[in-house]
C-alpha cells in the first residue's frame, strides 16, 4: 500500500494489493450532519451532553420541531444519509458549501440518499426508485410496502416519497438556520481536529492492510471482500465517537464509513479517567445486550436473526448492536447479504484484564 498523491484537490489516496483505492477525508461537513444527529439523540451521545445542552439553549423552539423529524432516529435518522454528498467535496470544505451542494443536487437524488439507512435491502432500495422516478404510475401499495420496509420510520420516509422536493427544502431551511444559530462557531476548532485525525490514518493505512485499518478505525467494523468495492472513503468524526456510521453502495462499489474521534475538548466533556472502561461496562448492563452476546457465542448471525429472537424493534436492535461494537465487544462485517455480527473474545479478555487492573487485582 503506497500513497499516490492527489485525486484533483479533493483527496489523497491509497491503494492495497487487492485495486481496492483508499481516500481519508476530512471536512467539518460530516460533523455538521452528525451533530445535528447528537443533538436531537442525546440518550445516545452521552459524551456530547454538554454541547448539546448549550446548542439547545441557542436554538428557537421552532427550529428544533424543523430539525427533528429529520435527525430523530439514531441510524435511521433521515438526514444521516445525506453524509453521502460531502465526498466530492474538497477536503477544505465548510458547511455552507455542503448547503450549496445540496441545493443543486435533485430531490429525488436527496430523498433516496435520506431513505438509506445504510442496512436498507437492495429490494427496498429498487422499490424506493420506482416510487420517485415511475416510468408511469406510482407502483400499486406502495405505502403498504413502505411501512414493510421501513418500519418504526415509515410515516416520514412516506413523506420523503411522496413529496421529495418539499422534504429537501425543509432540511435546507433547517440546516441554513442550524449553520448560522449553533453549529457555525465550532468550524475551525473541528476542522483542526479532523485534520489531524486524517494524517494519523493515513500513516496507519501506510503500515497496515486496509481492512485491519478500517476495523482499528472503526472499533470492529469492515467490508466483506465479497461486496468487490473500488473506493473506500474514511472520514473523521468528533460527534459521532465512540460510534460510526456507513453507506454502501453495491452497484458503483463505492463505500463512505465515518469513524469516530476522541476529542472531549471540543464536546466539552469531562474525563472521570476511566471511562472507556465504564462505556464497555455499561453494554453489559442491559438484558437484551447480554442475550445479544450469548446468541453470538455459537457464531456469527445476521442483524434480521436478532430482531426475530428478540422480539424486538429494528432501531432498538441497531441501537444495541451499536452500543456493543463501539464497547468492542462484537465484531460488524457488511456483506453482499447485510450485516454480520461475531463476538469477540479477544476484546472480552481484555475487558476482563482493564477490570482486574482497576480494582488492584492480579
Amino acid at each position: 500500500m503506497k500513497l499516490v498523491g492527489e485525486d484533483n484537490g479533493h483527496r489523497e489516496k491509497t491503494s492495497d494489493l487487492d485495486g481496492v483505492m483508499i481516500s481519508v477525508h476530512p471536512s467539518a461537513c460530516y460533523d455538521f450532519i452528525v451533530s445535528a444527529r447528537a443533538l436531537f439523540n442525546p440518550d445516545v451521545y452521552k459524551r456530547a451532553g454538554h454541547w448539546i445542552a448549550v446548542a439547545r439553549n441557542t436554538m428557537a423552539a421552532d427550529l428544533y420541531r424543523q430539525g427533528r423529524p429529520f435527525f430523530e432516529g439514531g441510524e435511521t435518522a433521515l438526514g444521516l444519509g445525506l453524509l453521502r454528498l460531502i465526498p466530492t467535496l474538497k477536503t477544505d470544505a465548510v458547511p455552507a458549501d455542503f448547503i450549496e451542494l445540496l441545493r443543486s443536487t435533485p430531490a429525488e437524488e436527496c430523498a433516496l440518499m435520506m431513505l438509506d439507512t445504510g442496512e436498507t435491502p437492495t429490494e427496498a432500495l429498487d422499490f424506493y426508485r420506482s416510487v420517485l422516478n415511475p416510468q408511469d404510475d406510482t407502483p400499486d401499495g406502495f405505502e403498504k410496502k413502505t411501512r414493510e420496509f421501513a418500519g418504526d420510520f415509515a410515516d416520514r420516509s412516506l413523506e420523503v416519497l411522496q413529496d421529495p422536493s418539499g422534504s429537501k427544502e425543509r432540511i435546507l431551511r433547517f440546516l441554513q438556520r442550524y449553520l448560522e444559530t449553533v453549529f457555525g462557531p465550532s468550524v475551525d476548532s473541528i476542522r483542526e481536529a479532523v485534520e489531524r485525525a486524517a494524517a494519523s490514518s493515513k500513516d496507519l493505512l501506510a503500515m497496515q492492510p486496509a481492512v485491519s485499518t478500517v476495523e482499528a478505525l472503526t472499533g470492529g467494523y469492515t467490508l466483506s471482500a465479497a461486496l468487490r468495492m473500488n473506493q473506500i472513503t474514511l472520514a473523521p468524526s468528533v460527534f459521532i465517537y465512540p460510534f460510526m456510521a456507513s453507506r454502501v453502495d453495491e452497484r458503483s462499489g463505492e463505500a463512505l464509513i465515518v469513524f469516530g474521534i476522541k476529542n472531549d475538548e471540543i464536546l466539552g466533556y469531562r474525563e472521570s479517567g476511566s471511562e472507556d472502561l465504564l462505556d464497555a461496562l455499561k453494554a453489559l448492563s442491559n438484558s437484551h445486550r447480554l442475550q445479544i452476546l450469548t446468541m453470538l457465542r455459537d457464531g456469527p448471525l445476521p442483524g434480521p436473526e436478532f430482531i426475530r429472537r428478540l422480539g424486538l424493534s429494528q432501531p432498538t436492535v441497531h441501537h444495541h448492536l451499536a452500543q456493543l461494537r463501539s464497547s468492542g465487544l462484537i465484531r460488524q462485517v457488511r456483506s453482499g447479504e447485510g450485516m454480520l455480527y461475531s463476538f469477540r473474545p479477544d476484546a472480552a479478555e481484555t475487558l476482563v484484564r482493564r477490570l482486574q487492573r482497576f480494582l488492584g487485582v492480579d
